[in-house]
């Protein structure tokens, strides 16, 4: 704390109460990013906390003015965005609140593919397609992913979730917009029903051209 000759006993108590208050502020435990210290007001509300990249030798929130060796203030550096993993939803062109989901929620072989209400928090709902075309489950059933799996290749049959392995019915093409396609390249993914609901099956279905077989 510094002295100025002018000011009164009563204010240099008033500034160093306010200093311990600010210090408080800023060393609060849920302030340990950059971001979060910085958006942080002082007491007064004119200034707000400092972030220093080596306070005391560990990365910091206090208040300007505080001191520990060559702690310098610094900008906070640039978020990366987190890496892109593959994994998506799977969503109806026609309705995209409304993705391909699993009957039951969770990942279990012989589960069923039903439509369920798009949310990208959940991550039974995301889904990726590897080299082999074989469109597998983010969340892991006993550690390992799960892939679609009908059990005919022909009109009507329904997409079932069994252990990923080579073969042609779990193979699929797909650009990443537009129809699903089978290892058939006449069959595609579709809604069992014209009904846009969740709970309705995803089946395969004689490829029709028609939006309602869109996915993106």
């Amino acid at each position: 704390l510094s002295f100025d000759n002018s000011e009164t006993s009563e204010q240099v108590c008033a500034r160093a109460d306010t200093d311990e208050a600010d210090k408080t502020i800023c060393s609060n435990a849920k302030l340990d990013s950059c971001a979060s210290c910085t958006a942080t007001p002082l007491s007064g509300g004119n200034d707000n906390c400092a972030w220093f990249g080596d306070y005391c030798g560990r990365p910091g929130c206090t208040m300007m003015g505080m001191d520990c060796g060559n702690a310098d203030p610094m900008k906070c550096p640039a978020v990366e965005p987190p890496a892109e993993d593959g994994f998506k939803l799977i969503s109806l062109s026609e309705d995209d609140s409304l993705c391909v989901g699993i009957a039951g929620g969770k990942p279990m072989p012989k589960k069923i593919l039903k439509l369920a209400k798009c949310d990208e928090n959940n991550t039974t709902l995301m889904w990726k397609m590897d080299g082999r075309g074989r469109i597998m489950t983010k969340e892991k059933y006993n550690g390992v992913s799960l892939c679609w799996h009908p059990k005919v290749i022909i009109n009507g049959s329904s997409i079932k979730l069994k252990n990923c392995k080579r073969s042609r019915k779990q193979r699929f093409s797909y650009s990443g917009t537009g129809p699903l396609r089978s290892r058939d390249p006449n069959l595609c993914i579709s809604p069992a029903t014209d009904s846009r609901t969740t709970g309705v099956k995803v089946k395969l279905q004689d490829c029709s051209g028609g939006s309602s077989q869109d996915w993106s």
